[in-house]
């Protein structure tokens, strides 16, 4: 009786693996495999992005870095950016058509007073 026993243990055994191995093997090979690549490449994709914006992040922080430390820095941007000008200072403005002529570089000279 204790070999029957042993042998209906040995095939469920077999039973589980087989069922198992058909599980393991549908998940590689059939149509499961195409979402596993899909799910793959997303993740691809956002770990790039991830990168990207960390090295932005990097950027913007030296950037903030190198304005915190450096006054002349910002106060250069300022005036580039916002178009300030301290009160003692006069600003020469150039027509439209000037400046498209001109170029960019004979524009910015003309803008800014000498000091």
């Amino acid at each position: 009786m204790r070999w029957v026993f042993r042998i209906l243990q040995t095939i469920v055994v077999l039973a589980v693996l087989a069922l198992m191995g058909i599980v393991v093997a549908s998940d590689y090979f059939g149509p499961g495999k195409d979402g596993l690549e899909q799910v793959e490449n997303q993740r691809d994709l956002l770990q790039m992005r991830t990168a990207a914006r960390e090295r932005e992040k990097q950027r913007l922080e030296q950037e903030l870095e190198g304005l915190r430390r450096n006054p002349q820095v910002l106060e250069h941007g300022i005036r580039e950016d916002l178009g300030f000008v301290r009160p003692d200072e006069k600003v020469l403005e150039l027509p439209q058509d000037t400046r498209r002529s001109s170029g960019s570089a004979a524009s910015h000279q003309a803008r800014r007073p000498a000091k």
